[in-house]
């Protein structure tokens, strides 16, 4: 949980802690002694662990052995609700006098779920983390939740979980994770996060949630503080010895796969790795580096592809062809390519190749048809016949030879044939995402989380190519068959020099400018602050 003020509030602190400063001479700063991790096993059966790291936030964790592995198939999903329940009353706090102290403290709180554990975290100023009582409600929210009935059937909590369900069905690498699991693991590690039934909540926080299951850690923070809070655990009726056995998770490997409409394929290749204590687990990771997991710095130096990431592109694309004989595999977007022609002339396509058909829509450069190609229905946009119009028009094609990308609008090829000058794009038959909504008025919260994720999909694979759209609306998305969204006119898209990382413009709509707009002069009088 982690309010607006309160986030503003770090950020603001934080950019103070690191303000810039005149460079000493000399380096005459006292250097602080480096601090080794603290582990206090209490007699009520809690370990407590803290590592000083002189930080101005302090943090502090509860780590439970209750993650979604250990859930039965009568309470499926269990652990998501949990993870979405930090808000609700407890014990001794109600739900909005909990969510008020803590951002008046200026803290954040939240719950993180893994196959393994309950991550339950809290942060503040370190002046502020006991004295403002974060730490113990972060103790109250795992430990004393009442789960009322009217909350856990009609609060904000069940929205939020669909909102997590809605974006696992409209992400196809969280459902491949989600699989990989599934086929490998069976009986444990498989058990799926998104699903739920909250009626098994008490149950299951009661049998999970015992001492000897948990940790306390805590990070810049004092460690004979900390343990004091850990005293505070007491055994109660439901935190005593765990009676829980933990199953072995073995590898049994399988294949899975899952029927879908989508245009992409996603295929995953797995083995098994080394688990946490294994003498294996740090080989594995230098191989894992090997294999192409590099730096993902935006714009360094190590962002192209190794030969050995090339080579096992390769051998998966072979596979892929023997699991799912399809027509187009893609099995990582940035090997995509989709010219429709061979040589130095790929994108030309004489004029006698495409017709058109009636008007759908036009632009500043010109008018956009509905047409057809070898069989196919395509959308042409044709330019004015402008000098002017023509360069603009023709830097707009070279951008989108750039934009090979699922979640862009495809383009086909182009014909100078004639004094004008034709853009032949893929056709989506749904039209812009401004018309469908208009249409399409009670659209699910999925579906639109669904468009909204492939247009940030689209925008990202932009931005990792260095292009600045400048024009993102509703009007310049198009919508096709099975709510497939993709970004639209590159006619103001713009490509980043190498040496700048940012795009300015002068132009203004002066349609909202006051007239004293670029007087050297302003006060409060001014009409300018009118506008």
């Amino acid at each position: 949980m982690t309010s607006r003020t309160s986030s503003r509030l770090l950020r603001s602190l934080k950019a103070r802690l690191y303000g810039t400063s005149a460079t000493a001479t000399s380096d005459s700063s006292a250097q602080l002694t480096k601090q080794a991790p603290r582990v206090t096993k209490l007699d009520n059966g809690l370990t407590v662990a803290s590592l000083e790291n002189n930080s101005p936030i302090s943090q502090i964790a509860l780590v439970v052995n209750a993650g979604s592995r250990f859930e039965s198939y009568s309470d499926a999903g269990v652990t998501h609700f949990l993870r979405n329940a930090t808000t609700l009353s407890t014990l001794n706090w109600l739900d909005t006098s909990l969510v008020r102290a803590v951002e008046e403290s200026g803290g954040n709180l939240g719950c993180t779920g893994t196959r393994e554990y309950m991550i339950y975290s809290a942060e503040a100023l370190r002046n502020q983390l006991f004295e403002s009582q974060t730490a113990e409600i972060l103790r109250d929210v795992a430990l004393n939740p009442l789960y009322d009935a009217w909350q856990v059937e009609n609060g904000t909590v069940q929205q939020q979980m669909v909102i997590d369900i809605a974006n696992m069905i409209g992400n196809p690498e969280i459902r491949l994770m989600e699989m990989i699991h599934e086929a490998a693991y069976r009986d444990t590690l498989r058990s799926f996060i998104m699903l739920f039934q909250p009626d098994q909540l008490k149950g299951y926080h009661s049998k999970m949630f015992t001492n000897d299951r948990m940790a306390l850690v805590g990070l810049g923070v004092d460690h004979d503080q900390l343990v004091e809070e850990g005293k505070a655990y007491v055994q109660g009726p439901n935190r005593g010895g765990s009676t829980v056995t933990t199953q072995k998770a073995v590898y049994h490997g399988d294949n899975l796969r899952l029927p879908s409409d989508e245009p992409m394929t996603h295929v995953a290749v797995v083995t098994e790795g080394p688990s946490l204590t294994s003498k294996d687990l740090y080989a594995v990771g230098v191989l894992q580096m090997i294999m192409g997991t590099g730096s993902h710095m935006k714009y360094s130096e190590n962002t192209t592809v190794n030969r050995l990431e090339l080579y096992t592109y390769t051998t998966l694309m072979f596979i892929s062809q023997l699991l799912c004989p399809y027509e187009y595999i893609v099995i990582k977007k940035e090997f995509e390519k989709k010219a429709p022609r061979g040589g130095e002339n790929k994108w030309d396509i004489p004029r006698e190749e495409f017709s058109m058909d009636q008007i759908i829509g036009a632009g500043n450069f010109g008018k956009v048809y509905k047409g057809k190609m070898n069989g196919k229905v395509i959308a042409i946009k044709i330019s004015k016949g402008e000098h002017l119009s023509t360069k603009e028009f023709l830097a707009e094609a070279e951008i989108m030879k750039k934009c090979q990308h699922e979640n862009l609008v495809e383009l086909l090829g182009i014909c100078t044939d004639q004094k004008q000058v034709f853009i032949i794009s893929e056709f989506m038959s749904n039209g812009s995402l401004l018309d469908y909504m208009k249409t399409k008025k009670s659209l699910q919260l999925d579906a639109m989380i669904g468009i909204a994720a492939q247009i940030a999909n689209g925008m990202a694979f932009l931005e990792s190519k260095r292009i600045v759209h400048r024009d993102l609306a509703a009007r310049n998305v198009l919508i096709g068959k099975d709510k497939i969204a993709k970004v639209a006119d590159f006619g103001l898209a713009r490509l980043l020099p190498s040496d700048q990382n940012v795009y300015t413009s002068r132009v203004l709509d002066f349609k909202s400018t006051a007239p004293d707009f670029n007087s050297p002069v302003l006060d409060f009088r001014s009409p300018a602050l009118d506008f």
